[in-house]
């Protein structure tokens, strides 16, 4: 995460997202070169991870030594719930504050 422009970054935590992790959207990729993709990051332990979004509604989530696959797994149904705001901030359609005001958090 450290070599993203953090004003391309929208930081969420966890009491909107409903996640064990914070979430780091990437927004307004004008120039079109990378496929959609966020960040996840412990708290605890400073990890991150590059996490695909999936335009094409597919979304694969590597494995990790960091996260565990519980995470992982209620992070790609947070990314399922929220994938039409995640791409429109992606897209700069919508700008940090219209996007985390549509996200939803994930129900447990």
């Amino acid at each position: 995460m450290n070599k993203e422009d953090p004003f391309m970054l929208t930081s969420i935590g966890s009491g909107r997202t409903g996640l064990k992790v914070k979430v780091w959207a990437k927004c307004d990729d004008s120039f079109g070169k990378d496929s959609p993709y966020m960040f996840i990051q412990d708290e605890s332990t400073g990890s991150s991870m590059k996490i695909p979004i999936g335009s094409d509604g597919c979304v694969v989530i590597p494995e990790s030594k960091d996260f565990s696959r519980e995470v992982l797994e209620e992070v790609h149904r947070w990314i399922a719930l929220n994938r039409d705001p995640l791409l429109s901030h992606w897209k700069g359609e919508i700008d940090s504050a219209d996007f985390v005001s549509s996200i939803l958090p994930l129900q447990s």
